[in-house]
C-alpha cells in the first residue's frame, strides 16, 4: 500500500487485476501495427531503396544508382535546341522535343537501299 492507503504498483497505480489484460492489449496493438507496417513495405509500388543525399525513393537498386549517377546534385547537361529547356537525361529531352515542338527525330530510322524496296514490291 502506498502513502495514501492507495494500492500503487510500478504500472502508475492501476489496479492489480487490470494490469495483465492492459498488457495483453498493448501487445496486441504493436503487433497489430507492425503486420499493417509489414504489409505496407511489401507493396510493389513503395520505394524500397533511398538516396542518401536527397532521400528520393526508388523501386529499383539500379535507379537509384542512376539518379546518383547523373541526377542528385548535379546540373542538367541536355538543352533543347529550340528553346531553354534543359534536362538531366536525355530521353526527357526528346520527349519535351516530341511533345512541345512536334519534331520527331528521323536519324534512328534505319533507311533501306532503294533497289530492296523496289524487289519486295514487285513480289
Amino acid at each position: 500500500m502506498g502513502r495514501l492507503g492507495l494500492n500503487t504498483n510500478k504500472f502508475g497505480g492501476i489496479p492489480p487485476h487490470l494490469v495483465l489484460p492492459m498488457l495483453l492489449m498493448k501487445q496486441n496493438m504493436k503487433n497489430s501495427m507492425l503486420s499493417i507496417t509489414r504489409v505496407k513495405s511489401e507493396s510493389p509500388d513503395e520505394p524500397k531503396v533511398f538516396c542518401p543525399s536527397c532521400g528520393r525513393g526508388y523501386k529499383l537498386k539500379s535507379s537509384l544508382r542512376n539518379h546518383m549517377k547523373w541526377e542528385c546534385g548535379k546540373e542538367p547537361q541536355f538543352k533543347c535546341p529550340y528553346c531553354t529547356y534543359k534536362a538531366k537525361q536525355k530521353m526527357h529531352i526528346t520527349r519535351h522535343i516530341e511533345r512541345m515542338h512536334k519534331v520527331i527525330d528521323y536519324s534512328a530510322v534505319k533507311k533501306e537501299p532503294a533497289d530492296t524496296v523496289n524487289s519486295n514490291a514487285a513480289n
